[in-house]
């Protein structure tokens, strides 16, 4: 209320996620925290995937730039496992052209240095 942006808009992100099966149920556990450079970092979240699901996501991700940052595994009732997971990725690194600018000199793009 009284944000003209979303609560991810402003910045916070997922960075953890965590289940478990109990009491016939899924309980979820969500680390929330602020994105120290939204600009910068976009990341993704995935929960309650099967394993197929779960390596599906991990290979598009990867194509796509993004890092596994955090997973997690639990057990069902019916002995299958499912997969929660987090995702990062540096947008700035693959953004910038390494080439010379109008004035000659070259925009480096590794992380670190601005």
């Amino acid at each position: 209320r009284g944000f003209s942006q979303t609560f991810w808009e402003r910045g916070h992100w997922i960075k953890a996620v965590e289940c478990r099966w109990s009491n016939r149920a899924h309980e979820f556990r969500i680390a929330l925290s602020s994105n120290p450079e939204p600009d910068r970092i976009q990341w993704y979240y995935r929960i309650d995937q099967t394993e197929a699901e779960f390596a599906e996501s991990i290979g598009r991700l990867e194509n796509d730039g993004y890092t596994l940052a955090q997973s997690h595994a639990y057990e069902r009732p019916d002995g299958s496992r499912r997969y929660q997971a987090v995702w990062l990725k540096d947008v700035t690194v693959a953004t910038l052209p390494n080439t010379p600018d109008e004035f000659g000199s070259f925009v480096d793009t590794k992380p670190g240095f601005r």
